[in-house]
């Protein structure tokens, strides 16, 4: 299994501001996001590319944390999990 990691800082946006620009997903990760913020609830995105990815959402700590599962319909994708964490920073809040 391997697992990548980025980060990057959000200047001058509070951990609340931030939250809401990681759960605008059409914003920055898909072209249709349809995905309750709940933990067990089940979703769909549709990438830029077309192709799709179905969802589950594990854990959701407003301000903190999203984790979710997304898999495509191919038969050797066993999935991936995805996890967004906030850390208040001095100039913003970084995104983990």
């Amino acid at each position: 299994m391997s697992c990548v990691t980025r980060e990057l800082l959000l200047e001058d946006l509070d951990p609340d501001q931030a939250w809401d620009a990681v759960v605008d997903m059409e914003n920055w990760l898909a072209e249709e996001a349809e995905l309750e913020l709940e933990p067990g609830a089940e979703g769909r995105f549709r990438l830029d590319d077309g192709s799709e990815r179905h969802a589950k959402v594990e854990a959701v700590d407003p301000g903190r944390t999203l984790s979710w599962w997304w898999w495509s319909d191919e038969a050797d994708d066993r999935g991936t999990h995805v996890e967004v964490r906030l850390v208040e920073a001095v100039s913003g809040t970084r995104v983990v």
